[in-house]
């Protein structure tokens, strides 16, 4: 597993910090609160004037540090990468000390090797700008930012960071709801926050067993064989793909791996014992505030111990398996099908092949097609960020992308102050996902489609090809708030739950035929 560095801010819950996928989690807090907090948590004993002089600073100082990468980088890690020695890396950034941090904590250093750096410009001018920030800015920034990472885990308002909701990687309608009210039960939150801690693995297994996923997971297993196959079958009428290129992208279907439902190792859910002993380094007490810096503390040295060893490729991300949730991973060219999605509406091993393919299957080609969007495609099929493909294929790819961001800019959604348009530049990656997972999902079904399917009842005047597409967009089905909506316009990577049904549909030529359209040429299409 290689190591990376990376100059971002973003422990969790922390405000007004840009993450990853080019969404904020929300405001920065105002500067009175963060004065308020800081007279709390600051050590000695900061007066009532200082700690306001502070607040403002901190907000400053946050701001400053966010704004080093542009947002529109963000997205794209394969502009601002590059590999490094620990030597450079040092010289890069003497004040941060990074070659001592991986000297002290990873166990055999020497076999990281070169290190990836994100955006080295942003760490040297971070650098730079802390070394210009007064010490005491900088004490009271690092206390806001563990407030920030473990404040929401104590009962005192006055400390107490906000919860945000967890985002899941398909849809940010498949993740739960927004912040949870003040008067939700303590022991929900609790639960809450312990599978998000690094108990899953255990937690989740009474879940599992009740769902029956060993049941399930063959089957979900086949239908992934089935769309990678289409994947490739359709490859070889793509007309602006070349054939060198071609020969690649099969390369890299061949060589993506899956985990569905269950984690087969470090550790293996099945098998209580590889569970205990995998936990075996954690150490829990009856102080759930001690517990969870516990839990921080084993996790840390689990992550420092991984750098240097072969990436396992059939463990699960550690993230509870109760999420409804899908994703790929680019660098490690691997898609995870978590047990929560792997349920009614989206599958379930008795429906018809058609309802399964349509809700599950286009999940599958979504996260497939992922390997192939605006950022997987600079990806090559041993996940290394490369130009692997040739500049006539990269040029059919940006003409063809310039359609979906049209398509997509077009649709509007009702906030407080109007409609407002969706962002198809912000959507791109998520726009091509849908269309492409739901073509192969459709060809796919349709390949090996049984004509003794039986019909669901009470939907028995709809065609199968026709139930097909009513099971994929059965699960995007929402009624937002406008204020939810105008949140996610700018933050969410996702288009609106309509826009994706609306979008996904017209640039599927399988729908506009079972619908009898009249016009059946897809608005956009790639894969």
């Amino acid at each position: 597993m290689a190591f990376a560095i990376r100059p971002l801010i973003d422990p969790p819950d922390s405000p007004g910090i840009k993450k990853r996928d080019n969404t904020k989690t929300g405001p920065l807090r105002p500067a009175a609160e963060t004065a308020k907090m800081l007279k709390e948590l600051m050590p000695g004993n900061v007066s009532d004037e200082e700690a306001r002089r502070l607040g403002p600073a901190v907000n400053d100082l946050t701001k400053a540090l966010s704004d080093l990468i542009p947002p529109e980088d963000l997205k794209e890690d394969f502009q601002g990468a590059t590999s490094m020695t620990l030597e450079a890396v040092a010289a890069l950034s003497p004040l941060f000390g990074h070659d001592k941090v991986l000297k002290r904590f990873v166990p055999d250093v020497a076999a990281i090797g070169n290190v990836t750096v994100f955006f080295p410009d942003a760490i040297r001018r971070m650098s730079d700008l802390v070394s210009n920030t007064p010490r005491k800015v900088i004490q009271a920034f690092l206390v806001s930012q563990v407030d920030g990472a473990l404040g929401k885990y104590v009962s005192d308002p006055s400390v107490r960071a906000p919860r945000k909701r967890q985002t899941g990687p398909y849809s940010s309608s498949m993740a739960p709801g927004p912040p949870a009210p003040p008067d939700r039960p303590l022991w929900q939150q609790c639960i809450t926050d312990i599978q998000w801690s690094g108990m899953t693995y255990a937690l989740d297994r009474p879940f599992l067993i009740a769902a029956s996923v060993d049941k399930s997971t063959a089957l979900v297993e086949g239908m992934m064989a089935s769309i990678q196959e289409q994947f490739v079958q359709n490859l070889a009428n793509n007309p602006w793909m070349s054939a060198g290129a071609k020969e690649q992208a099969e390369n890299k279907t061949g060589r993506i791996t899956s985990v569905m439902g269950t984690s087969q190792s470090s550790p293996n859910q099945n098998d209580v014992e590889d569970i205990a002993a995998y936990y075996a380094g954690l150490h829990m007490t009856s102080d759930y505030f001690a517990n969870i810096l516990s839990f921080r503390r084993w996790l840390t040295k689990l992550q420092f111990s991984r750098p240097g060893k072969p990436t396992d490729r059939r463990t699960l991300a550690d993230e509870p398996s109760t999420q409804v949730s899908a994703r790929y991973d680019r660098g490690g060219n691997q898609i995870s099908i978590l047990a929560g999605i792997m349920q009614s509406p989206f599958f379930h091993r008795d429906l018809p092949a058609h309802a399964n393919f349509g809700g599950l299957g286009a999940v599958l080609g979504h996260e497939l097609t992922h390997g192939f969007d605006d950022v997987g495609r600079k990806y090559d099929p041993s996940g290394r960020q490369a130009t692997w493909w040739d500049d006539g294929t990269i040029a059919g790819f940006l003409e063809r992308a310039r359609c979906f961001v049209q398509q997509y800019s077009n649709f509007t959604a009702p906030t407080p102050e109007g409609e407002k348009p969706v962002d198809g530049d912000l959507t791109l990656g998520e726009n091509i996902a849908d269309a492409g997972g739901l073509r192969l999902a459709f060809d796919a079904w349709r390949r090996q489609r049984n004509a003794s399917e039986p019909k669901i009842s009470g939907l028995e005047r709809f065609t199968a090809e026709q139930m097909f597409y009513i099971s994929f967009a059965v699960h995007f089905c929402d009624n937002p708030s406008p204020e939810t909506v105008a949140s996610l316009l700018v933050k969410d990577v996702h288009a609106p739950e309509f826009a994706r049904i609306m979008g996904t549909t017209a640039n599927s030529r399988g729908f506009r035929e079972a619908f009898d359209c009249p016009v059946k040429e897809p608005t956009c299409e790639l894969f």
